[in-house]
């Protein structure tokens, strides 16, 4: 098990600056919970647990693997400035003219994605709203039409064919 721990760890890079901390933070998260570290790191492990300070000093040292030590003041005073212009994008998003929607579905996801790699939890109806709003001004009459639908109609899926769909024509 602990070549399968190091080699899970050894494929991740050095956290070295603040813009590496979003795709660091996942990659960790999700080594540590294959490695079955991650309950050590949330506090929810059953301390009774056999082996229990051994396993919570391979999660922290697994961690420390990761990071290069000189940089981690500068990365945690930058994530929620980080977490916030994120947020100011994705809720700021307008399509470019002459974009095509499928480069603009494109770039809302990878806002949504990147919001998700910060522990941000952005909902269907957050991505809906900010699709509709964000091309309102190329397509009205569409998005006019979509808002006077009823709720169970207007799921992500369904506005991103309509506007596929409309930009087809």
């Amino acid at each position: 098990m602990a070549a399968t721990n190091h080699k899970l760890f050894s494929n991740i890079p050095q956290l070295n600056t603040e813009k590496d901390w979003p795709v660091w933070t996942f990659q960790v998260t999700h080594a540590l919970k294959a490695a079955d570290q991650w309950e050590f790191v949330t506090g929810r492990a059953d301390h009774t647990r056999q082996n229990y300070k051994s396993k919570k000093q391979k999660a922290f040292y697994s961690i420390l693997q990761c990071i290069r030590q000189k940089n981690i003041p500068a990365v945690i005073k930058k994530t929620v400035s980080n977490k916030l212009y994120a947020l100011m994008q994705m809720y700021g998003l307008h399509m470019k003219r002459g974009a095509s929607i499928q480069d603009h579905l494109r770039q809302l996801d990878e806002l949504a994605d990147h919001l998700a790699a910060l522990n941000i939890a952005v909902s269907e109806l957050d991505k809906v709203a900010v699709l509709l709003r964000s091309v309102h001004e190329s397509y009205p009459t569409l998005v006019t039409a979509l808002l006077a639908r009823g709720d169970e109609e207007l799921t992500l899926l369904f506005v991103k064919q309509a506007l596929l769909d409309e930009e087809q024509r």
